[in-house]
């Protein structure tokens, strides 16, 4: 009964929540990353990190320009914070825009579409960050864990049922 005393109040702590969901992302990051290189072989999964470059670069001046700034800022903003987050949220939004209209010139120009979905990737992780640091500036601790959980578990199934072999 102590023990589970113990795991109750440990599952009650907020930082036990943020590290699982970080222990997700980069677990579920790791394995999609074997998975590929496994999948793909060196010359295409060389190729597949070139294109990943481009969200990852959009994903760090997501972070520069937009939620840390937020984060640090939120503090401040606790008697207008909905209004605040709901500012920064219409921020992330034209930034998505903005890299999603970069990116449809470079696919027109390039005749190709992984710009395309290189671009809607980068838009994707970015809006999926900012929320998941929102969360967290609110207080919903367990929430980020339960968004990361099934969506990289969804994705390595994905993944396995593709790279399973064909009978």
């Amino acid at each position: 009964m102590n023990k589970l005393v113990r795991v109750a109040r440990l599952l009650n702590q907020a930082a036990t929540w943020s590290l699982m969901d970080q222990a997700v992302i980069s677990g579920g990051n790791f394995l999609l990353s074997l998975l590929l290189a496994r999948q793909m072989g060196l010359e295409g999964f060389g190729l597949y990190t070139l294109w990943y470059m481009l969200p990852l670069m959009v994903l760090s001046l997501s972070q520069a320009c937009i939620v840390q700034p937020f984060q640090a800022f939120w503090a401040e903003e606790k008697e207008r914070g909905e209004q605040y987050a709901t500012t920064v949220w219409q921020m992330q939004l034209l930034f998505g825009r903005l890299v999603l209209f970069l990116v449809i010139i470079a696919a027109v120009m390039m005749q190709s579409m992984l710009p395309l979905w290189a671009g809607a990737l980068a838009v994707a992780q970015s809006a999926f960050d900012f929320l998941r640091k929102y969360s967290y500036a609110k207080g919903s601790y367990q929430k980020p864990f339960f968004w990361s959980a099934p969506l990289y578990g969804g994705i390595l199934l994905v993944l396995l049922f593709l790279a399973a072999p064909q009978r």
